[in-house]
This record gives C-alpha cells, sequence and structure tokens, in this order.
C-alpha cells in the first residue's frame, strides 16, 4: 500500500512540474518581464537584432522617433560630461512596459558610460557593451505610457554617438505574442566637432 501511495505522489509530482517548465518556458513575456537579455535593441553590436529576432516574433518592429530624448544641448555633448537621458514607452494596450537602450557608435562600439539611478532599471553586459533595461517593478505604470530615466557620462574622445531603443509595448496576455515592438534612436554629436544633430526635446505621443 505505501509503495502505491509513494508511486502515485511521484507521478503527480512529476506532471506537476512538467505543467509548470512547459509553461514558464513558452511565457517570454514572463521570463523577460525582469528585463530583455543584452543586445535587443536594434544596436550594431548585435547585428541590430532586436526582440522580434527572440521572443516576440509575431510582429515587426515599428521605427518611431522622439522615443529616447535628453537634457543634451543643441550644440552638442561635452567631453567626460553626465546628462540625464528619458526612455518613453506609450502602450495603449496595457499598463506593461519594457525598454532597453545602449550608446553606441555606427561600429557597435560601447561610447561613454550609462548610470543607473533607481530600482525601475538595471545595467546589463554583451558584446562588448553596456545595456540598461527597465525591472519587474520598472515595467508596471498607472498609465498608458512610461518614462524611464537614467545618466550617461559622455566618453572622453570620439564624435557622434547614438542611442539605440527597442521599447514593448505589451498586452499583459503573458505570452510572447501580441506585443508590439518599436524601435527609435537618438543621435549626438560631440560639441566640440561641426555637424551637430538635432536633439528632439519633448518624447513623441
Amino acid at each position: 500500500m505505501k509503495n502505491v501511495i509513494l508511486t502515485i505522489t511521484t507521478i503527480a509530482c512529476i506532471i506537476t512540474a512538467s505543467v509548470v517548465l512547459t509553461s514558464w518556458s513558452g511565457n517570454e513575456n514572463m521570463k523577460h518581464q525582469a528585463g530583455a537579455p543584452a543586445g535587443r535593441c536594434g544596436d550594431p553590436a548585435n547585428n541590430f537584432n532586436d526582440c522580434t529576432n527572440a521572443c516576440h516574433s509575431d510582429n515587426s518592429s515599428i521605427q518611431v522617433g522622439g522615443w529616447i530624448t535628453a537634457n543634451i544641448p543643441e550644440t552638442g555633448y561635452t567631453a567626460d560630461s553626465t546628462y540625464t537621458i528619458f526612455a518613453y514607452c506609450l502602450n495603449t494596450s496595457s499598463f506593461k512596459s519594457g525598454f532597453q537602450v545602449s550608446p553606441q557608435n555606427s561600429h557597435g562600439t560601447m561610447m561613454g558610460k550609462l548610470i543607473n539611478l533607481s530600482d525601475s532599471t538595471q545595467l546589463d553586459s554583451a558584446y562588448g557593451c553596456w545595456y540598461i533595461n527597465h525591472t519587474t517593478i520598472g515595467c508596471m505604470s498607472t498609465t498608458s505610457s512610461k518614462t524611464w530615466t537614467f545618466q550617461w557620462k559622455a566618453p572622453h574622445t570620439g564624435d557622434s554617438v547614438t542611442f539605440y531603443g527597442a521599447f514593448c509595448a505589451s498586452d499583459n496576455s503573458n505570452t510572447d505574442q501580441g506585443d508590439n515592438i518599436y524601435l527609435s534612436t537618438l543621435t549626438v554629436t560631440n560639441a566640440a566637432y561641426a555637424g551637430i544633430s538635432e536633439i528632439s526635446k519633448e518624447p513623441a505621443i
């Protein structure tokens, strides 16, 4: 009798574990609510891959402008100076959104230093670069828009820097389907060089 009970208990445990693991392994939305894998922001360091190349493959990424802004002057950044960067996402489907940003040059070389400011964001590294992501706390909002704030210390040398960003407007279905992925960039130039890029001051809605 004891052997029968033990066998039944063992089978029940195996079935439960199997269901949990199967559900988790196919649930990319839940897996990455604590931050997407590094190198998924459409950046050259990872061959311009974004969230649609890994998890959210049911939709194509959508290019948008003005979702990355900064307090960098229109005349450009000053070497070794620290600036505040804003990453903005509009989500009309739910109050759960995510992002990833990395400052690189056109060759995929990390430019400057990312500085984390709160528990809403976190830093991760891959492909020789640093990336800033949302956290589990940082992916939630009380409205249809979400803004993450962090800082960037400009490089000591170099000219043009592009902030590559990917944004996930989740439908909060706890699956990797039905979410919209947006890509946005902000390019800034060293004030010591000619040819200054225009910098958007307000996020486009």
